[in-house]
């Protein structure tokens, strides 16, 4: 009885997804006027370009994602468009695939904050859409095969 309750607690453990959910990091920022472009990465604050989000578990049916996207934006006090792109983690149910309405409901989220700090012409594009094999799975899965070694080897 007491190795099933371990071989149990074990396939609990693997099955845990960990992710930074919401941990949301710039990659790149320009600023496009009249032509020429200039990078605005280094002026942006260490909060846009990395996060403390501290590491979940995700619910039961769930993985961890990764988003890359990009925002084009004018800025009511630059004459230029601003462009930005971003990675972020979350957790969504397992095998969700990015869709154009996934998409747009993660621009219609977006959108207000970006117009009440004074951005207009807002337009999102979602990149790439893929799970996280995060180094934490790979360890469940090892703690899985050692556990399972232990049980049937004695």
């Amino acid at each position: 009885m007491y190795k099933l309750a371990v071989l149990f607690a074990v396939l609990v453990a693997a099955e845990t997804t960990l992710c930074k959910s919401g941990c949301r990091n710039m990659t790149n920022c320009m600023l496009y006027d009249s032509g020429e472009s200039a990078s605005c990465f280094d002026d942006m604050g260490d909060d846009m370009k990395s996060c403390d989000v501290p590491t979940t578990s995700c619910s039961s049916g769930q993985a961890c994602y990764t988003l890359d996207y990009s925002v084009k934006a004018d800025f009511t006090s630059l004459s230029g468009r601003l462009h930005m792109e971003f990675n972020e983690e979350l957790c969504a149910e397992k095998g969700v695939k990015m869709t154009y309405s996934m998409c747009e409901y993660l621009e219609n989220v977006l959108e207000p904050g970006m117009i009440n700090a004074g951005f207009s012409n807002f337009e999102m594009n979602c990149g790439t859409f893929k799970l996280v094999n995060s180094a934490a799975e790979l360890g469940f899965i090892a703690l899985l095969v050692t556990a399972m070694y232990i049980l049937y080897s004695f």
